[in-house]
């Protein structure tokens, strides 16, 4: 039997950092628990499923300023998509599109995850998104929430602009669990603040250079899940310049990766 493809997506968040071996940059890792259905104790990028009533519809038109996100190709677009598509036709209208959604189901499992509310400014006290993490878990709409109050007279619309794709990931077919996965990128200028596992499907936090997880992945110190370690040799490969910014303009700007699923 077959297993069912779910769509996800992740984020790759990496911060500034001037004491990396070789990088001027680290990648947060969160380690899955050992009782997780799905990549027990593995070292992943923050992330989870979609969910379409909280990705996709329910108010993020209005929020959200319309972007021309480059369309998938008809034989790209996930089976899920279609499906959920089909069961309501009304959803091109009332809900987001699918490259958008995904960038929603990013933002929303790492803030869940992590803490870390992936803005361009962080417009929040430690506190205050301490009080919106204790909500969303409850309350996925809180998202919406958030974002909305990062809004203001000059800015009446929300961007994801800074969410930047790198690669789809299907998982392959002899796996019990199958995800047909999204990974994004955003660069922070500074490190976090308060970052935390959420003591249920992550139990710790790592920042590890692609050069340090590598180092632990081949001593068998951590485990990384594939998409993990192709990402990390890439950014490893393209660390030398020191400029960390560079990293983004190297490898990101390419739509066409999320046009091709790598398994």
């Amino acid at each position: 039997m077959t297993a069912v493809v779910r769509l996800s997506a992740s984020l790759l968040v990496a911060a500034r950092a001037t004491t990396a071996p070789r990088s001027n940059y680290r990648i947060l890792f969160l380690q899955r628990s050992h009782k997780s259905s799905a990549f027990a104790k593995a070292h992943v990028f923050p992330g989870g499923v979609w969910d379409p009533t909280l990705d996709s519809c329910g108010g993020w038109k209005s929020l959200l300023a319309h972007t021309a996100e480059p369309p998938l190709p008809a034989d790209q677009v996930p089976e899920q998509w279609q499906q959920f598509q089909t069961t309501d036709p009304s959803s091109s209208e009332s809900c987001v599109d699918l490259v958008t959604s995904m960038k929603l189901t990013a933002l929303r499992e790492t803030f869940e995850e992590s803490g870390i509310f992936a803005w361009p400014e962080q417009p929040y006290t430690a506190q205050q998104l301490h009080n919106f993490r204790h909500r969303i878990h409850g309350d996925g709409a809180v998202l919406q929430e958030m974002i909305r109050g990062t809004l203001s007279a000059t800015q009446p619309k929300a961007t994801l602009g800074h969410l930047h794709p790198i690669v789809r990931y299907v998982t392959p077919t002899d796996q019990i669990k199958r995800f047909d996965s999204f990974f994004y990128l955003t660069c922070l200028d500074s490190w976090p603040e308060d970052v935390q596992e959420d003591g249920t499907e992550t139990t710790r936090v790592h920042w590890l250079a692609p050069e340090e997880a590598l180092e632990a992945f081949n001593k068998r110190n951590v485990y990384l899940w594939p998409p993990q370690v192709i990402r990390c040799v890439f950014r490893h490969i393209l660390a030398h310049s020191k400029k960390f910014f560079s990293l983004v303009l190297s490898v990101v700007f390419d739509a066409r990766a999320l046009t091709t699923p790598r398994i």
